[in-house]
């Protein structure tokens, strides 16, 4: 249940409700929604590979065939994402000291992680039908950190 509240909330960032909910989740289920998020995003993948699988070697078992998966695209695409995520975290906190706001990283990775629903979910749904280049990851990068910038606007200015 608080999965769906937490997905109904990233969806309507940068609103500022959305924003304060989202500020009271823990770290803990931001990471555990990440891993849920990006194994939604990678089924297209896979049934692209279990599909797409017409050599020799159909006769693969398919638990050695999701064992493989999971070793060989999953982990490395969510090392990637939680990388970049890092990444531009970093450059958000930087920015939020230029801009004299109180941020931390842990909070603006938070919100970095959440503003990648909406592309993940659009990736999902488009890539089941059309191939996608990499391009689509620096176009979500893209959306992201504008997101962020945005929220961190509109967050108050550090007292002095």
């Amino acid at each position: 249940m608080i999965f769906w509240e937490i997905f109904k909330n990233s969806i309507k960032l940068p609103n500022k409700k959305a924003m304060r909910q989202i500020n009271q989740v823990g770290m803990d289920y931001t990471v555990f929604y990440m891993f849920l998020l990006l194994a939604i995003i990678s089924i297209p993948s896979f049934f692209d590979q279990v599909i797409g699988n017409n050599g020799p070697d159909i006769d693969v078992n398919i638990f050695l065939f999701t064992v493989y998966f999971f070793i060989f695209f999953y982990l490395p695409l969510v090392l990637i994402i939680f990388g970049l995520i890092s990444l531009l975290a970093y450059i958000s906190v930087i920015f939020a000291n230029i801009v004299q706001r109180k941020l931390t990283f842990g909070l603006l990775w938070k919100w970095i992680a959440y503003t990648t629903t909406i592309p993940f979910v659009i990736y999902t749904l488009v890539a089941l039908f059309y191939d996608f280049s990499v391009t689509y990851l620096a176009i979500t990068a893209i959306y992201s950190f504008t997101l962020v910038v945005i929220m961190i606007l509109s967050f108050p200015k550090r007292r002095t």
